[in-house]
């Protein structure tokens, strides 16, 4: 299924739990992408191992970027200081 980039976010945000708990400050590449039937993004974050470790045994994570924009998204892998998430629609693209 082909699918087209609607646009890449770059910055410095927020890893967040539940109820706010906040895991720390990460660094992040978000690509907003549509396929046939589908709008939806993905990425990487940047951050302390310890703090990867801690969001990807959470039940719920969340992405705060640096417009204060509030993404829910899992965490599907990570190695080192770096984690791949993906998420739903992006708002805005």
């Amino acid at each position: 299924m082909p699918f087209k980039t609607l646009g890449t976010l770059t910055g410095r945000g927020r890893l967040l739990g539940n109820e706010d708990y906040e895991f720390g400050t990460v660094d992040y590449r978000l690509e907003a992408f549509t396929t046939t039937h589908l709008k939806s993004g993905r990425g990487e974050i940047h951050a302390e191992p310890a703090q990867l470790f801690d969001a990807i045994k959470a039940p719920k994570t969340y992405l705060e970027l640096e417009s204060g924009l509030r993404l829910p998204i899992v965490l599907t892998s990570a190695v080192a200081r770096t984690a791949a998430f993906r998420t739903g629609p992006v708002p805005g693209f």
